[in-house]
């Protein structure tokens, strides 16, 4: 039986995941804490305020804001550090491609290291009992 190979690592505590952005740079997206959660939160509803009162539908808005803030919070780079000091900086360096794709792999990174939707019905009711 082959060994599962886990898609992230572990690095100062944090789950991370190696991915490329544009010019061959490497970063890592790291897997965000229900802190960080809450703070992107907070920084996309400010931004979706700032994009709306430049014009912006709500909708193109919230989609925008909610990618930006997601990849300003995730991305690091090799010693963990952020790539990014704000959301103006991220969206002058990347195209909306670049953002979808960071989103996608946070959406992966996510996925492979809570594993719920790999559990079958037995081992997910295990963990709801315990």
């Amino acid at each position: 039986m082959k060994p599962k190979i886990k898609p992230f690592e572990v690095y100062k505590g944090k789950i991370r995941k190696a991915i490329n952005l544009p010019q061959n740079k490497k970063a890592y997206v790291n897997l965000l804490s229900v802190y960080d959660m809450l703070i992107c939160e907070r920084m996309s509803k400010s931004l979706i305020l700032k994009l709306i009162n430049d014009g912006f539908e709500r909708s193109q808005a919230t989609k925008v804001a909610e990618n930006a803030c997601l990849s300003v919070m995730c991305l690091t780079d090799h010693n963990s550090l952020p790539l990014f000091d704000n959301t103006k900086d991220l969206m002058n360096s990347l195209n909306a491609e670049d953002m979808l794709c960071i989103v996608k792999e946070y959406s992966e990174l996510r996925k492979d290291y809570l594993g719920f939707d790999l559990l079958d019905e037995k081992e997910l009711e295990q963990v709801k009992k315990n």
